[in-house]
């Protein structure tokens, strides 16, 4: 899996639910942020939100 490549001076990272994929991904190293899965509430949105934005600033990217 060739996700993370910093030889060529850029890294991926994925911000999402978890799971076999996450769990994939994070053996091959790449950086994984869980975010819960928004549910339909006001609650849950905004709980998916903040997660995305402790993501977002711990991994400081520069494309999102």
């Amino acid at each position: 899996m060739a996700v993370a490549n910093g030889e060529v001076g850029w890294e991926s990272a994925v911000a999402g639910g978890g799971g076999f994929r996450a769990d994939a991904l994070r053996t091959a190293g790449v950086p994984v942020f869980d975010v819960p899965v928004a549910c339909r509430s006001g609650w849950g949105v905004l709980r998916a939100a903040w997660a995305t934005r402790r993501a977002v600033r711990r991994f400081r990217p520069d494309v999102v």
